[in-house]
């Protein structure tokens, strides 16, 4: 009787675990479709995405080549403008190369303009020097001959007109002097002219090389007035010799008195008007016949 009460018990038992177990694997089942469902569902998603992807790609492999195509288009037309502008620009080049070299030499000749600057100042200085000297000369010359220094006469001339005389005399040996240092002025300016002009020539040569490129090609440059402005200069420069020259002939023209010291004139004794009688001779008488 036992027995038969275990046996039941466990069909029971079996039963009831049967149940369980087929009610556990019905909800596996179905949360396996529903899984299953759903990554059908991502796939299915995937592959729309894919199909838009891979239409994507179609469409940039075309623009792609479109590129390639306009890259190679603008290569070559790039490759034909550097020619061109390699050709068309090269004087552009040589330009800015030629700015630098009239950068130089603007700093080379400086020095030399400003050495010929104080040689024109000092030219119109010695110029003004000259003509004062000239007004001096004729105002000397006239109270000269007014007072008529050379012909002094002891116990008629004045003693201050005798004064007077001997300080023009003074003013004219000094008058001398002045002449004889704007002469020795004038030779060292015209030593210093030729000697600076002589160590300017080589840049001069230079400027004239220079001008002649500029002119050529590179008057749009910023240097080119610089240029023409040296030009003018090295014009200027120049014209200081016929300066010179003319300022050596107004020294040389400066007017010459030959003025002596006041001399008395001595004074002649008046002559003896007294004349011995001569004897006369009593006519011979004449042999009468």
């Amino acid at each position: 009787m036992r027995r038969m009460f275990i046996v039941a018990g466990l069909f029971c038992f079996v039963c009831a675990s049967s149940s369980v177990l087929a009610q556990s694997l019905f909800e596996e089942c179905k949360q396996k479709k529903q899984d299953i469902a759903e990554m059908e569902n991502q796939s299915t998603q995937i592959g729309l995405e894919v199909d838009e992807f891979n239409k994507k790609i179609r469409e940039l492999q075309r623009e792609k080549f479109a590129k390639i195509g306009e890259k190679t288009k603008l290569d070559k037309r790039i490759k034909i403008d550097k020619a061109m502008t390699k050709r068309m620009c090269s004087g552009l080049r040589q330009c800015d190369s030629l700015d630098r070299k009239i950068e130089n030499l603007k700093d080379k000749i400086a020095p030399f303009s400003d050495r010929l600057r104080r040689i024109r100042k000092e030219i119109g200085e010695r110029t003004a020097e000259v003509v004062r000297l000239n007004r001096k000369v004729d105002r000397i010359e006239a109270s000269y001959t007014q007072l008529n220094c050379d012909n002094l006469i002891p116990g008629k001339a004045a003693q201050s007109t005798i004064d007077r005389c001997t300080d023009l005399f003074s003013q004219w040996n000094q008058l001398q002097k002045d002449i004889s240092r704007i002469k020795g002025s004038v030779a060292a300016l015209g030593h210093r002219y030729k000697k600076v002009m002589k160590r300017l020539r080589r840049h001069s040569a230079e400027l004239a090389r220079l001008s002649q490129k500029m002119h050529k090609n590179c008057r749009h440059s910023a240097r080119f007035a610089d240029l023409e402005e040296m030009e003018r200069e090295q014009h200027d420069y120049r014209a200081i010799k016929d300066e010179l020259a003319e300022m050596e002939t107004k020294v040389r023209k400066i007017k010459k008195l030959k003025i002596r010291r006041p001399k008395m004139k001595p004074v002649l004794r008046p002559m003896n008007k007294k004349k011995k009688k001569k004897k006369k001779k009593r006519p011979g008488l004449r042999p009468v016949r």
